[in-house]
């Protein structure tokens, strides 16, 4: 359990880092996820997770979206 914790950790402050590289224009975006909010659960795109599984080989299927656009309430077309 202390494992997990601490990996959980790990993955936070790595997305934090990455947040402020991109923010400080050190960084750019790799990977755009998009998709579909479906009873309060975040659905992304199949052909977006096929595009990260092939470009991405070693990527873990976790990711932290901050200050994200949208509202769960509104539909978008």
């Amino acid at each position: 359990m202390a494992q997990t914790q601490d990996a959980d950790h790990k993955r936070v402050v790595e997305a934090a880092k990455a947040i402020s590289d991109v923010r400080a224009g050190q960084a750019s975006i790799p990977v755009v996820l998009t998709g579909r909010i479906v009873n309060g659960k975040v659905l992304i795109d199949q052909h977006v997770l096929d595009e990260i599984a092939k470009n991405h080989v070693n990527a873990n299927g976790v990711f932290i979206a901050v200050n994200a656009p949208f509202d769960p309430k509104i539909a978008v077309l």
